[in-house]
This record gives structure tokens, C-alpha cells and sequence, in this order.
């Protein structure tokens, strides 16, 4: 292998190694963005379940009660 098809191969080994690196960081990217509507659902349904946990004149068993009727 002579100088020219060395260069030739590095520099080709680098474009590679580049598409690479930014295909997958546009993968995680989207895998967080999938995930975005999912983790608000959870937080939402932490907050109802801290308001009622946390509820001043104990309404838990109450409305528990109401959960389980449907």
C-alpha cells in the first residue's frame, strides 16, 4: 500500500467513523423524544397520587373505593 492509498483509507476510515457517531446520536435523541410523552403520563399520575396521599382529612380509603369501582 503506497502513501496516497494510506491517506485515501484514513480519511475514508474517518467519514465513516462521523456518520456513525451522528447516526446514533440522532437515535438516542429520538429514543428520549419517544419517551417524553410517556415520563409526563408518569408524572401526572405521581402528582395524583401524592395529592391524595398527603390529603389533610384523610379521604384515602374513600377514594380508593371509588378507583376499584371503576
Amino acid at each position: 500500500m503506497n502513501d496516497a492509498e494510506m491517506i485515501v483509507s484514513v480519511v475514508a476510515m474517518g467519514c465513516v467513523t462521523g456518520m456513525f457517531v451522528t447516526y446514533f446520536k440522532s437515535k438516542a435523541k429520538q429514543a428520549v423524544a419517544d419517551q417524553s410523552p410517556r415520563i409526563d403520563a408518569l408524572e401526572a399520575r405521581i402528582r395524583a397520587l401524592e395529592a391524595t396521599v398527603s390529603d389533610p382529612e384523610n379521604k384515602l380509603r374513600d377514594q380508593f373505593r371509588d378507583l376499584e369501582r371503576g
